[in-house]
């Protein structure tokens, strides 16, 4: 298993439960409960029918197509987030087939990386989600949507394990790469509608509360003690585009011409690829 910013944390809990890496543990945790609430996950998860509303279409070659090969475990938990977003974009559409096959790739992916029974996955694939895997013909947007934002205290619950701080972020990280592939590519598509061009806006939930939680960690005193050397400049690095592009977009009002779109969304296309 690599290094992660909560194992010594975690280490010191079992070994001395009264020292101050028992109040870092509750520092990390906190972050997540006050960042990942259930409004702000419904905010997120709205996106996907206000690109309906705006007058777009379900294009199954617009969602993430896997290669042959096992993706990397990193590489596994982004594709959580790829696939939830997926899955609530097709299900947007009534594309309910499409919706359980997504959901179902999630489960699939927290299954290959040993998650269940070490961690409460209930934030990341909600139980309610079983039943629509099952019996894909009613499955409904709303319902997707309110599993997960029913879902949100458990977020607190991740933090238990190393693990989950991983799995928290890059699948957060995966949902925001795809989100914005998906609509800039539909407003780059429909240039010169206004609404199109505004779809973007719509993902401003999902990059503040990640740059929220980079941010939460790596401002800790101890994030340079418990961080993995391998893996610090990619999370600085994540944490300066994530926060240019949440401001960007907020700055503008969500106004964007086509050109800003474009760019945008080639640059969330690169980190898709790079999954690859």
């Amino acid at each position: 298993m690599k290094p992660h910013c909560a194992i010594f944390v975690l280490a010191c809990l079992v070994l001395a439960p009264l020292t101050a890496a028992a109040e870092d543990i509750g520092y990390y945790a906190g972050q997540v409960e006050r960042i990942m609430t259930g409004q702000r996950i419904t905010d997120m998860m709205d996106v996907a029918m206000r690109l309906k509303q705006a007058g777009g279409s379900y294009q199954q070659d617009l969602t993430y197509a896997p290669v042959a090969g096992t993706p990397d475990p990193e590489a596994m938990r982004v594709l959580i987030g790829v696939r939830q977003f997926d899955a609530l974009y097709a299900a947007a559409f009534g594309k309910r087939r499409e919706a359980a096959r997504f959901l179902k790739e999630q489960n699939d992916l927290i299954l290959k990386l040993n998650l269940k029974g070490r961690v409460d996955v209930s934030a990341v694939f909600p139980p309610e989600l079983n039943w629509m895997v099952r019996e894909p013909d009613n499955i409904n947007f709303d319902d997707i949507v309110a599993a997960y934002a029913d879902n949100a205290s458990r977020y607190k619950d991740l933090t238990a394990d190393p693990a989950g701080f991983d799995v928290i972020t890059d699948a957060l990280f995966g949902f925001a790469v795809e989100g914005l592939c998906v609509t800039g590519l539909h407003a780059i598509q429909a240039e010169g509608e206004p609404g199109m061009q505004r779809l973007l806006q719509g993902m401003t939930p999902s990059l503040e509360a990640l740059a929220e939680l980079y941010g939460s960690f790596r401002d800790s005193r101890d994030y340079s003690a418990y961080v993995d050397p391998d893996r610090f400049l990619e999370k600085g690095s994540r944490l300066g585009w994530i926060r240019q592009v949440a401001d960007f977009i907020k700055k503008s009002d969500g106004d964007l011409t086509i050109h800003e779109i474009t760019a945008v969304a080639g640059f969330a296309a690169v980190q898709r690829r790079a999954l690859q």
